[in-house]
């Protein structure tokens, strides 16, 4: 995705994701998701942890778009077991404002993602899950949304803030 990218209409991605609550953005490598997380990071208070089981985030790309690296802890997991661990125990400290878990896959299991729900309300902790495909066991997340190319779908919303459906992603004049 090219970096002039910008989204003008995401601002209710920033209303959208809470904090004390699981969201997820879903969709293929290379389609958005960073950017779309990064846009809403820039804008949350706190401290952030990007947890992924081999860190692909260039850390240079938080800060061309304005998240500030001393506020981020990057977390290499290992094994799929180990994000869980590394989120739970993330999130049980406290001490974060957003925790993004790059997934890869998504996470079926209604278990784990209840527990994800629990710990994220009890720290009041906003958590964006990154994945290919959207996750089927939904009902733990507030909110779900599908970016690809340069459009982002809701896919659900418990909020009556934004409409469903589709925002654009427009390049910026050169």
């Amino acid at each position: 995705m090219d970096g002039n990218l910008f989204h003008s209409n995401l601002q209710s991605l920033s209303t959208q994701v809470e904090r004390g609550a699981l969201s997820e953005l879903s969709g293929p490598r290379g389609e958005g998701k960073t950017l779309a997380a990064l846009h809403y990071l820039a804008g949350s208070p706190g401290r952030i942890a990007w947890i992924e089981r081999a860190l692909t985030i260039y850390p240079c790309a938080l800060a061309q778009r304005d998240v500030a690296l001393e506020r981020v802890l990057f977390v290499e997991a290992g094994a799929p077991e180990g994000l869980l661990w590394a989120a739970q125990q993330v999130l049980a400290s406290q001490v974060f404002g957003s925790v993004v878990l790059d997934l890869g896959a998504p996470l079926e299991d209604a278990v784990c993602l209840r527990r994800l729900q629990l710990a994220a309300e009890k720290s009041q902790a906003a958590v964006l899950l990154l994945s290919e495909r959207a996750t089927r066991e939904s009902w733990p997340l507030r909110f779900q949304a599908r970016v690809e190319g340069h459009e982002i779908r809701i896919l659900k919303s418990r909020q009556g803030r934004a409409q469903r459906g589709t925002e654009w992603l427009q390049r910026s004049p050169a």
